[in-house]
């Protein structure tokens, strides 16, 4: 996402909030206008639309009625959407899984993916970018592109097929390891209000001030959680819990988080 921002020059740009902090820092080196929408409809208008389905940190979905209101408001003001779904291979729900669910998304909306967290390459880095034609950018893009990088190493791309073609199987249960890791978890939860958990990896917990949260469970109750607030300030009262572990660290910290939730 970063590399297609270039396509664009300066422009103004809508950010989720919270969102992911990479969002921020690379339209700020970019030296783009920013604002910031925690709903429909926005604020204002802007150039550019940034989405995260499922959301990074929040682990909500946007359904097919929420997003087909983005796309269309969209076309209306003349805005590209960039959709960023590195999650949707968690999305075990009927919230769509691309943009390119909706009617119309391919004229105005550029689709990212990677296999980072499918797959587990975070350090390895393979991606994609989806840009139709009916958009008018695919060409400055592949122009742009081919400028800056030859593209990721034969030897990555080829792991990166295997990983979707003969290993997909094992992605899969990978997958679900993880699905049912944030189950087990978000049922600890009881009636606290949190999102998340099902067409993600991550829990977002609301529970008062982020930081004191984080000490107190890493402290006292000995849980490695993320302080809302380094996703922005709106995030200044959650806290992020991550299924990334192993099925029995899971089930322990679902025990500690029960007491947790218990002597709040």
């Amino acid at each position: 996402m970063a590399t297609f921002l270039r396509v664009f020059g300066k422009v103004s740009v809508l950010l989720p909030s919270p969102c992911y902090p990479a969002y921020v820092d690379a339209n700020v080196l970019h030296g783009n206008e920013i604002s910031y929408y925690t709903d429909f409809p926005p604020p204002q208008r802007a150039d550019v639309i940034i989405i995260c389905s499922p959301s990074n940190p929040t682990g909500k979905s946007l359904s097919i009625a929420e997003l087909s209101k983005w796309v269309d408001y969209a076309k209306k003001t003349e805005s590209i959407i960039l959709y960023d779904s590195a999650y949707e291979a968690f999305v075990s729900s009927d919230a769509p899984t691309s943009v390119y669910c909706i009617d119309g998304a391919r004229d105005c909306a550029v689709e990212f993916c990677s296999l980072s967290k499918t797959a587990g390459f975070t350090g390895v880095r393979c991606g994609y970018t989806v840009v139709p034609n009916e958009c008018g950018l695919n060409k400055v893009y592949a122009r742009l592109k081919s400028c800056l990088s030859n593209g990721v190493s034969y030897v990555t791309q080829a792991m990166g097929a295997c990983a979707l073609t003969n290993g997909y199987e094992a992605i899969v249960a990978n997958i679900n390891y993880y699905r049912r890791n944030a189950a087990i978890m978000l049922e600890a939860l009881g009636d606290v209000e949190c999102s998340g958990g099902v067409d993600s990896p991550y829990i977002w917990l609301r529970c008062g001030d982020s930081w004191k949260e984080f000490h107190k469970l890493l402290d006292v109750y000995g849980l490695g959680v993320t302080p809302g607030v380094g996703f922005g300030q709106s995030g200044s009262k959650y806290v992020r819990i991550n299924a990334f572990c192993y099925y029995d660290e899971a089930i322990e910290a679902a025990k500690r988080l029960k007491r947790y939730v218990f002597y709040r």
